[in-house]
């Protein structure tokens, strides 16, 4: 069984868009999304129709959950259907296959929203007994990692939307290979004009949130 794994969308379509096209290329049985779908960038629906689009399993992430317990005063021009869609989200997913069992979530197995980056270990001593898993799949930190305990391995693909781990217009996911027990962490690269020309009024309008892009461009 071959899946893609991603993350941290983040509204950004131009990322998301030339990810499924290398996805399709790898002959993947299942794409799994860890969320974060809004936040950042304006294009929100034309990704999450992409998401249905390929059958993606997808859980909330934090900044879902903000859009979801708000008031709609911030998101005027999301269409219904898209709430509708994102109620639906669990804040954890579990698939059960031949190879294994795996278990994801956006931030940690507790919710806690915690950031598990590949320089930062988690101080619970039973975090490995409480995880029940050959694979466990988070995001949030917009870092890539692969890490191994005793019982499980640990996979964050990274952000497709605003990877804070690279510089410039380049999206983070990984492939997880059950069969051959392989994981590949993954960089895609994408236009960057069409980014800018999705997000023009935003980039006057709140600038910070472009600087994973020019950093080091």
């Amino acid at each position: 069984m071959r899946i893609a794994i991603i993350s941290d969308i983040h509204g950004n379509f131009a990322a998301l868009k030339s990810t499924f096209e290398c996805i399709r290329r790898e002959s993947v049985d299942l794409t799994i999304f860890l969320g974060d779908l809004f936040g950042y960038y304006s294009q929100t629906v034309q990704c999450l129709e992409l998401l249905l689009k390929n059958k993606t399993l997808c859980v909330a992430g934090n900044h879902d959950l903000m859009a979801k317990k708000s008031s709609h005063e911030n998101f005027q021009n999301i269409p219904s259907w898209v709430w509708n869609e994102i109620m639906t989200w669990p804040e954890e997913g579990r698939i059960e296959t031949e190879f294994g069992n795996i278990l994801f979530h956006h931030s940690s197995p507790n919710n806690d929203g915690r950031y598990i980056y590949p320089t930062t270990f988690p101080s619970d001593p039973s975090f490995n007994d409480k995880v029940g898993c050959k694979y466990l799949l988070l995001g949030h930190t917009h870092h890539q990692m692969v890490r191994f305990y005793d019982s499980f391995t640990l996979i964050n693909p990274g952000s497709i939307g605003q990877p804070r781990d690279i510089y410039g217009p380049h999206s983070s996911w990984a492939l997880l290979d059950c069969e051959q027990r392989l994981i590949r962490l993954k960089r895609s690269e994408y236009p960057l004009t069409d980014f800018l020309s999705a997000n023009s009024k935003m980039f006057v309008e709140k600038p910070t949130n472009f600087k994973y892009f020019f950093r080091k461009l």
